[in-house]
């Protein structure tokens, strides 16, 4: 499905737009380093995560589009789990697009 100009990332660039946004008031609570790293990752999924999937499924996941992803989310898990953002990208706690919804 392609949106606006017929770009298939523009609806990708919007979620994540929407995902920024929803990450910019939780920050605090979740990089909070007094709550355990796994309470203040499940936060993150159920609000931020919920947020970027909502209507992925007709998301073409070009090799540009996971780039997209992939230069967004390692950066919140970095500062959520206090890992560098290199290790996050390579090795990411959380692999959003490869985990099923619900999950």
């Amino acid at each position: 499905m392609q949106y606006g100009d017929g770009d298939p990332i523009t609806p990708i660039n919007r979620s994540l737009k929407t995902a920024r946004k929803t990450f910019a008031p939780l920050r605090k609570t979740v990089t909070d380093t007094r709550l355990p790293v796994d309470l203040r990752l499940r936060l993150w999924r159920s609000t931020v995560i919920s947020t970027l999937r909502r209507g992925c499924e007709p998301w073409q996941l070009t090799e540009g589009a996971q780039k997209s992803i992939n230069g967004v989310v390692p950066e919140m898990l970095a500062k959520i789990t206090c890992r560098p953002i290199v290790d996050e990208a390579t090795h990411q706690t959380y692999p959003v697009m490869e985990t099923p919804i619900g999950d």
